[in-house]
């Protein structure tokens, strides 16, 4: 069935197509030129010295001479002075953490909120795109090609986001491009194809670098379908169902991540995946799951119902839908987490980025919600929630 009436806003998006297109390919042309956000690799760590070890003293010309003085018994009042000073240190760092990433969040909201008032959703959803691209091959390694990563970059753009854009505009240009776009896109990857394997062939080339080479366009592929590919979906939701179906889902994975936080600062005792990241714990992980069923019904509400207070159904709230996007997020979510920190631990990274103190990079920030974005799509759609279109408001 097809919806009635095109609403205000999705007017205005419609409207909007080619030129999202256009600003989107400026930003990828503008992150190619500054280049990658830089990374921050995990330090060597350094051998411990054995406390208990024997010093030797060579400065006598006759024998050495031996000193016991570090095997005698440290007396418990100097123990325990170490250990409070110890625990003091470690709360310390850990306040000024959460300060850090406070005013780092604060400054990202304001950032984020000042790139929407002047382009609009859909040009930060690229922008998104483009910036975890580059992070993730960066942090891959990805550098011996630029034109192979940036081409692959490109190809994914338009195969996952260019036909959904050209679709909202109402130009004979953008119609023509539509009809067209795959096939020109495919010519494109095959061109890079044909070009990547012809450099392959030069004589100074051997095993190593065919393997190089073979690993590089794998991480473009995964960077590509990953974190390109999950989050077109961001854009089809934002053309079917209006940006507070962006905003939900968001500050819901937002609310599990703080409080799996707080959760595991506060009562963390036991690790959840201690050689993938060592620092969550089941407290956490449990304490954020409870907590993220308990605010779903109350933040869908607050979201959704506050302006259409007078619409028909808007008491009605689909309280399985919410419960199913909450699991899901607390369940599911946390393992973009978990694969993000496996692709930082092989390539010997902490973070994909250092552009927000506290929180690392674009990816850093962004893997739960990259993982959640095809769900969202899917489970409106398997409840058959109305959508802009029709003029809802997202409920049935």
């Amino acid at each position: 069935m097809r919806h009635r009436k095109t609403s205000r806003s999705f007017a205005l998006l419609r409207g909007s197509g080619m030129s999202s297109l256009l600003i989107a390919l400026s930003l990828l042309a503008l992150l190619l030129i500054c280049g990658p956000y830089s990374c921050d690799a995990i330090p060597t760590p350094k051998p411990a010295k054995s406390s208990s070890s024997v010093k030797i003293s060579t400065k006598s010309s006759s024998f050495p001479r031996i000193s016991f003085d570090s095997l005698l018994p440290t007396p418990p009042e100097v123990v325990e002075q170490l250990t409070k000073e110890s625990q003091a240190t470690a709360k310390s760092a850990k306040l000024r953490n959460v300060r850090t990433r406070t005013l780092s969040a604060v400054v990202m909201i304001g950032a984020l909120a000042a790139f929407v008032k002047l382009t609009g959703w859909t040009e930060l959803i690229f922008f998104f795109q483009a910036a975890m691209y580059s992070e993730a091959t960066t942090v891959a390694g990805v550098s011996t090609s630029p034109i192979l990563k940036w081409g692959m970059c490109l190809v994914y753009l338009l195969v996952m986001d260019g036909r959904l854009l050209l679709s909202t505009s109402s130009s004979e240009i953008a119609a023509t491009m539509v009809t067209y776009l795959p096939l020109a896109t495919f010519g494109l990857g095959a061109l890079g194809l044909l070009a990547w394997i012809a450099k392959l062939n030069a004589p100074t080339n051997d095993i190593f670098v065919f393997q190089m080479s073979l690993s590089e366009v794998a991480a473009c592929n995964l960077a590509g379908l990953v974190l390109i590919g999950f989050t077109s979906f961001w854009i089809r939701t934002l053309q079917d169902y209006g940006v507070s179906w962006l905003l939900y889902p968001a500050l819901l994975v937002i609310v599990n991540d703080t409080l799996a936080y707080v959760f595991g600062m506060l009562l963390g005792r036991n690790p959840l995946l201690p050689t993938i990241s060592p620092k969550k714990t089941w407290e956490g992980f449990l304490g954020a799951t409870a907590s993220t069923l308990a605010v779903a019904k109350p933040l869908y509400e607050a979201i959704f119902l506050k302006n259409a207070a007078a619409a028909e159904g808007a008491t009605t709230v689909p309280l399985a839908l919410c419960l199913s996007l909450a699991a899901y997020i607390s369940i599911v979510a946390p393992f973009g987490g978990f694969l993000a920190s496996v692709v930082k631990r092989s390539y010997g990274f902490k973070d994909f980025g250092s552009l927000f103190p506290g929180h690392g990079g674009f990816v850093d920030r962004l893997d739960c919600q990259v993982i959640t974005a095809p769900f969202v799509y899917l489970l409106l759609q398997a409840f058959g929630v109305e959508g802009v279109l029709s003029g809802g408001n997202g409920l049935e």
